[in-house]
């Protein structure tokens, strides 16, 4: 049976930490590795990773050697040291459902069959939860307004918009031979991989099923963003030329087809 890794990075994470864990230990697709590196946390992270790691041989922790670097690169410094048949991105506050890797892995089986040798990369819908997992959406597709069928229809439209969530990934081998180096431009882990897979002729494919618990916060629930509309605003605007730079890196897209696609995309979603 074909190993998974599962990368996990933590910051602060004491509140929701175990309950992961337990979740990730309750999978029904057993021959999984947990590779944990914590970024910097001052609370109880570490002694939590610590006490898993003594009760269970599967579990790792690995030395951070740049503390306080972020998500992306945490995420992209233990997929570069980290070999596995297949891997995983893990985040340190969500609940992955009891079927997410198994499902993931047959998805991934059944396009290989027909697919060898290419990168492929298998990502589901989430449901939405709060803080105390009670139900906010039962697709955090529909609650963001994202719409995978028409963003992975082609390169142009995935450029403008990443439909593929980290925490969701399966991908293989092949994948992590495409995406180094990480380009200045990159705006996240998961967004980078999409893309560079997409623009090399691999394959992205959604399970519209949530296999995962997604934790929605207090400090950006839509009603927390409604109140600050200006700000939002400029994120927008930020964000979709950080989107941009990382996409004609990619791809060579240039500015007007990038806006034009995404208004495609904004009027053949509704």
């Amino acid at each position: 049976m074909s190993q998974v890794a599962i990368l996990l990075t933590t910051y602060n994470s004491t509140p929701f930490l175990s309950a992961l864990i337990e979740s990730l230990i309750g999978q029904t697709f057993e021959n999984w590795d947990l590779y944990a590196m914590d970024d910097g946390s001052i609370d109880s992270t570490k002694n939590i990773l610590i006490k898993y790691s003594r009760l269970y041989s599967k579990i790792h922790i690995v030395d951070n050697p740049r503390i306080h670097s972020g998500p992306k690169e945490n995420f992209m410094y233990l997929l570069s040291i980290i070999k596995s048949d297949y891997y995983m991105f893990c985040d340190h506050d969500d609940i992955w459902l009891p079927d997410k890797i198994r499902i993931s892995m047959q998805r991934m089986n059944l396009i290989e069959q027909e697919n060898k040798n290419t990168p492929i990369v298998v990502h589901s819908d989430l449901r939405v939860v709060d803080t105390q997992l009670r139900l906010i959406d039962d697709s955090f597709f529909r609650y963001s307004g994202i719409c995978p069928r028409i963003l992975l229809s082609s390169i142009n439209h995935l450029a403008h918009s990443n439909c593929v969530t980290g925490c969701t990934m399966l991908f293989n081998h092949m994948v992590k031979e495409l995406v180094f180096p990480v380009h200045k431009y990159a705006l996240m882990h998961d967004s980078w991989i999409a893309l560079k897979v997409f623009a090399n002729h691999g394959i992205i494919s959604c399970i519209e099923e949530p296999l995962i618990l997604y934790r929605q916060h207090s400090n950006n629930t839509l009603g927390a963003i409604q109140n600050h509309v200006s700000l939002n605003i400029l994120k927008s605007i930020r964000e979709n030329r950080k989107q941009y730079l990382m996409a004609h890196n990619i791809t060579n897209i240039g500015v007007w087809k990038f806006i034009l696609y995404r208004l495609i995309y904004l009027y053949k979603r509704k």
